[in-house]
């Protein structure tokens, strides 16, 4: 077994992103691909990292080698005892995963048995604890224990024991949804499938648009964020140089403006939400973002950057800057409904 260190995961096909992105944030640290996807370093992290490519963080892991489900299971259960008084205070969710399925609702066969196998020997060890623990169809409560197994192959596996204020530390480049997984029901109504991106963004943020809210929507055509928008009953002003569907512009709580959504200041500040998912070089994206957030022209945001075939991580460190100076509480992370993109999203400060 290895000494502990932080482990980072990234959704498929953005390995390359997320090995450039670490070697940028900590450049003299010793940052190594562990398996397809999988990294570690040993950076000495006394900050809350922001790490956009990262599906899910591991901090304090340990590398471990197991042969059988019942040696896995095991491995893990000494591991709470040795953390019963974290473990018995606080709510817990177990999430066995294998590293290939990070993002994945279904994992496979040995990841259940395996915990399966987890639940038994609790019942015999420490049945008291079962009381606490938070199924995967549950909403993670705000103090969250989280266990974590990644499996990289049968026999070999990162284990990681995130207490509730590693969780804190590591708010914005983890996740306590199961398996860094957000499940979107298929929705047939919005009129492009870029609804998905929304829907996960407020997942992970845990924030949700709201009857009654008021939203500005830049780049809004053909209008998949607006019917999300419209259906829950909130307020939108549109912009974009094409129009919505025909009955989203018919729809009784939206003004669209026909115009570019770089150019557009909004009459009456602060709204509730700037939404803008449009196609533009991600430097475009910082400033219309910075312009909004030094200005204080919105309460919360959801924005995506696009990048045009690499990530510049300067620009990567700008946009981190200036969450850091103007938000409360954010996420910057590529999702499984982006391509080579990002989101940003967040609240601002009040004070």
């Amino acid at each position: 077994m290895e000494s502990t260190l932080t482990y980072f995961i990234a959704l498929q096909g953005a390995e390359k992103q997320l090995q450039g992105e670490l070697q940028s944030y900590f450049p003299a640290a010793n940052n190594l691909r562990v398996s397809a996807g999988l990294f570690s370093t040993n950076a000495d992290i006394s900050t809350s990292p922001i790490v956009a490519f990262c599906a899910q963080a591991m901090p304090a892991g340990l590398f471990a080698q197991e042969e059988s489900i019942s040696a896995w299971a095991a491995f893990i259960v000494s591991r709470l005892v040795e953390t019963k008084s974290i473990f018995s205070e606080n709510p817990w969710r177990l999430d066995i995963f294998d590293v290939n399925f990070i993002g994945k609702a279904k994992q496979p066969r040995r990841c259940q048995l395996v915990e399966q196998k987890v639940h038994e020997l609790l019942k015999t060890k420490f049945r008291s604890a079962l009381r606490k623990m938070v199924s995967p169809s549950e909403v993670a409560p705000r103090r969250l224990l989280l266990i974590q197994l990644a499996l990289i192959s049968p026999t070999t596996g990162i284990v990681s024991i995130m207490t509730p204020e590693l969780a804190d530390m590591y708010s914005h480049c983890s996740t306590p949804l199961p398996y860094a997984c957000a499940t979107i029901p298929e929705d047939k109504f919005p009129p492009s499938r870029a609804y998905r991106k929304l829907l996960e963004a407020e997942l992970h943020l845990g924030l949700k648009i709201k009857e009654h809210e008021t939203c500005v929507e830049l780049g809004a055509a053909p209008g998949g964020w607006s019917a999300i928008v419209l259906a829950r009953g909130a307020k939108l002003v549109a912009l974009d140089r094409s129009e919505l569907r025909s009955d989203l512009m018919r729809h009784e709580n939206l003004t669209f403006i026909k115009g570019d959504g770089f150019k557009y200041v909004p009459a009456n500040t602060p709204v509730d939400w700037l939404l803008c998912d449009m196609i533009a070089f991600p430097e475009r994206s910082l400033q219309l973002l910075e312009e909004w957030l030094l200005n204080g022209w919105c309460h919360k945001f959801i924005l995506t950057f696009k990048f045009k075939g690499h990530e510049d991580h300067i620009l990567l460190s700008q946009i981190k800057a200036i969450l850091l100076k103007t938000c409360s509480i954010f996420k910057l992370r590529h999702m499984l409904n982006n391509k080579n993109e990002i989101m940003a999203m967040g609240q601002l400060r009040t004070s």
